[in-house]
């Protein structure tokens, strides 16, 4: 049960994080160097006098490596609506694929050591796909392995592995939802977790979002720009020397969050995101020893910068005349009829 909760609050959820409205999924689905600066402020521990604190820096580049985009018109007059003959009839095969690398520095307070002050270094090497089904729907997965470590046990780093496994469906431009499940592999156990979340529009500014079971919020919507104020949880496991040996260091907390999210330019996204850890522990698995952290404060802030168009924008520029075409011919045959 205890490793079962330390992957939950750990779990990779496809970067859907805290957003889930048509801008924050043309950011997953395209092109994008992401960089963020996260700094979890001093609090003490519950039973000492010494003080945890967490500043962490990351940069993560995605890149196409593979994209497909075509179309075709087998004519099926079995169905007696136009709706159905055109979709029994068009077939659209499109898939997209990107690699991802992602490079973190962490440097992490810890009371209880000799060496309270720890450096940590991570890597993350991986790829993701979206492919749309014949129903139009959107198939997501994602693979990806990573080492985290302090700089004294880079040379007896452990990898990670994780997958995710999912379908979106797109109801509008603030409407859809999305399910699946997450694989996570480290230190020889396997753990599929389900997951589910999506966008439902409560009126024309405020939006309920969820990633269930990790992240739930309600978002301000008004042209560029989207607050969000929610509860989520997060965490993050590293290797770490301690008294001699390297084990696990584990990260987890529940937080209460104000973020806000300016488009500033078409290709350009700001995230400034304030808020209070209610609940926060340190966990050293190996040696089954656990320091509860006060609540305390933290700060994150952000930026996105995205390249070429994305997956739907490509799909719908190559395709809108050919697949016009079609459906003129396919209802002229209908009218023959």
């Amino acid at each position: 049960m205890k490793k079962l909760i330390h992957f939950l609050f750990l779990l990779p959820i496809f970067d859907f994080s805290q957003s889930y409205d048509i801008d924050q999924i043309e950011q997953v689905f395209r092109p994008r160097i992401k960089c963020d600066n996260r700094f979890i402020m001093p609090a003490s521990f519950t039973d000492t006098s010494e003080r945890f604190s967490d500043f962490s820096t990351s940069t993560l580049v995605t890149f196409p490596i593979h994209t497909r985009l075509d179309a075709d018109l087998k004519l099926d007059l079995s169905q007696l609506r136009l709706k159905d003959i055109l979709r029994n009839s068009v077939r659209i095969n499109a898939s997209q694929t990107l690699g991802s690398i992602r490079m973190l520095y962490r440097q992490t307070q810890l009371g209880f050591d000799s060496i309270p002050r720890k450096n940590f270094y991570g890597v993350s090497l991986g790829f993701s796909g979206v492919k749309l089904d014949r129903k139009y729907r959107v198939v997501f997965y994602n693979l990806s392995a990573n080492i985290s470590e302090e700089n004294k046990t880079i040379n007896s780093a452990t990898p990670r592995f994780s997958a995710v496994l999912g379908r979106l469906h797109l109801k509008g431009r603030f409407k859809n939802y999305f399910y699946g499940t997450a694989i996570v592999y480290s230190d020889g156990l396997p753990l599929p977790i389900p997951f589910f979340g999506g966008t439902f529009p409560i009126n024309k500014y405020f939006l309920f979002n969820c990633t269930l079971p990790t992240s739930v919020n309600i978002q301000f919507k008004n042209e560029a720009t989207s607050i969000f104020a929610g509860v989520s949880a997060d965490g993050f496991r590293t290797g770490l020397r301690y008294k001699n040996e390297r084990i696990n260091l584990n990260h987890m907390g529940g937080q209460a969050f104000l973020m806000w999210r300016q488009k500033i330019h078409r290709t350009v996204t700001t995230r400034l995101e304030c808020g209070y850890y209610f609940y926060s522990t340190l966990n050293l698995s190996e040696r089954n020893e656990v320091f509860a952290i006060r609540p305390g404060p933290y700060v994150n802030a952000g930026i996105n910068i995205l390249f070429g168009k994305n997956f739907f924008e490509r799909r719908s520029e190559e395709h809108t005349s050919e697949l016009q075409s079609q459906s003129t011919i396919s209802y002229a045959v209908f009218c023959l009829k």
